[in-house]
């Protein structure tokens, strides 16, 4: 009688890891087939719009000195220029870089210090974050702001919301800290009166 209960026993256990190694098996199997999806789709085309604030930069003050240095930072990086156009409107200066890669369009409002760059690009291997680099060394703005678009990515929801990140220069830190504190301070020996 005690050995029907081991054999019994017995099965229950191998069942449960032939059911355990199949779910381990379907898991498996649904894994392989999402990584073959998400292989097979690739984006389009990738988009990064950068805001540049309280830029410093005396380039960007003369037009034509700027679309110069954006035709040489172009060919530096590697892309290959189609075609250029500006336009000086009342407050802002609009340059626009076709590429056989995508475009490249920057707009400078001098009065604001602020510079609003788009960067679109079709290539899969090209490195659009080399070029927001160079923008970024050109302007030299104290606040940016930068959004990561994948264009044409098929993926989950989640791959289509932009990515955001926002980057302060240490010297604005500095100050902006530096005036809290000198606040803080001044409120406590009021106190202390």
């Amino acid at each position: 009688m005690s050995t029907r209960n081991e054999n019994k026993g017995g099965n229950y256990r191998v069942n449960s890891k032939i059911v355990y190694i199949k779910s381990l098996v379907i898991w498996y199997n649904r894994l392989q087939h999402k990584l073959r999806e998400r292989q097979s789709v690739k984006i389009l085309a990738r988009q990064i719009t950068v805001d540049m604030y309280d830029c410093k930069s005396k380039k960007l003050e003369d037009m034509n000195a700027l679309m110069n240095l954006l035709k040489e930072g172009v060919a530096g990086l590697g892309y290959t220029l189609v075609k250029t156009d500006e336009e000086l409107e009342q407050n802002q200066d609009v340059i626009f870089l076709i590429l056989e890669e995508g475009h490249i369009v920057v707009r400078y409002y001098p009065e604001l210090k602020y510079m609003a760059c788009d960067l679109f690009i079709c290539q899969e291997k090209s490195k659009p974050e080399k070029a927001i680099s160079f923008l970024r060394k050109l302007g030299k703005p104290e606040k940016i702001r930068m959004t990561y678009i994948k264009r044409g990515d098929f993926g989950t929801v989640k791959d289509v919301k932009p990515k955001t990140k926002v980057r302060v220069a240490r010297l604005r830190q500095l100050r902006t800290k530096g005036a809290k504190v000198i606040k803080n301070v001044a409120k406590k020996m009021k106190v202390q009166k």
